[in-house]
């Protein structure tokens, strides 16, 4: 059975912080570690090669570090998607075992942060510990583009040339989930407006790895497994999921690969592992 060779694990749904444009859907359920182990090994006999860990904040659960222990013992690659807000108090137990980390930044200073002033505050942090070692991960920077930070990407750029960032990843906010949803008015930007904020951005010659995705490229382009531990695709803008069941079902992949759309997928999958094509520092 050929799995998708990128999967999002979300081993929780719970989260410290309530971001305006979040798309994620609250799931109560959350499975074992042992259960997680028996996903992990199924997948990565199968097929799969690197995991996202998100949420939710996966550093809320408290074995975190043993699952991503578990999915480098495997031979995988790990991709850790987190808020950062966890991260330094963490670090001596899961720092050797992410290939890739996942930080935010939505603006430029404190005073333009979805996530609050200590959020930007430990972020910052970490690309300062970050920034005289020599033996890292390789570090993504996120940034969902709304209305509300369209105008401030230069700004953003000139603050993170300051450390050793690996690849910045620019999203065009897109409206699923139910937070997202509430605030569509006040954050979404079209297509054009996006594309054209990011040709403006190139131009300038900022020396940065930048990436981009707009909305669209990313519709059931991803194959998530929830905190309960089912594979599922969102649906609709309201954050609606399609559950298709356990990886351990017959007939979940082939369902999974019958509705998604396997080029965006293969595309989004390239471009989340991009900064491991990426020369040592």
């Amino acid at each position: 059975m050929n799995f998708p060779e990128l999967a999002i694990l979300k081993p929780t749904s719970r989260c410290n912080q309530n971001c305006k444009y979040c798309y994620d859907v609250k799931n109560p359920c959350e499975i074992s570690l042992d259960e997680i182990k028996k996903i992990i090994s199924y997948i990565s006999q199968n097929g799969t090669k690197s995991v996202i860990i998100s949420g939710g904040e996966p550093l809320l659960r408290e074995d975190i570090g043993e699952i991503m222990a578990e999915i480098k013992s495997k031979g995988l690659n790990v991709f850790l998607d987190t808020n950062g807000d966890f991260f330094l108090d963490r670090l001596n137990e899961i720092e050797r075992n992410i290939d890739i980390l996942g930080l935010p930044l939505d603006g430029p200073s404190e005073e333009f942060s979805y996530r609050g002033k200590e959020n930007f505050q430990n972020v910052i942090k970490i690309l300062e510990h970050y920034k005289s070692k020599k033996e890292r991960p390789k570090i993504r920077i996120g940034t969902v583009v709304t209305k509300e930070n369209i105008n401030l990407l230069e700004d953003i750029a000139k603050l993170i040339r300051n450390f050793e960032i690996d690849v910045w990843k620019i999203y065009q906010f897109m409206p699923t989930g139910p937070l997202a949803t509430k605030n569509r008015a006040a954050l979404e930007i079209d297509e054009r407006s996006f594309l054209e904020a990011i040709k403006n951005l190139k131009d300038k010659n900022l020396q940065l790895n930048i990436l981009t995705c707009s909305s669209e490229s990313r519709k059931r382009a991803h194959f998530f497994i929830g905190s309960d531990g089912k594979v599922y695709v969102p649906e609709d803008e309201k954050g609606d999921c399609k559950i298709l069941g356990s990886v351990f079902e017959k007939g979940t992949i082939e369902e999974w690969k019958r509705i998604t759309d396997l080029k965006s997928y293969k595309e989004n999958s390239e471009k989340v592992l991009y900064p491991l094509s990426l020369e040592e520092h």
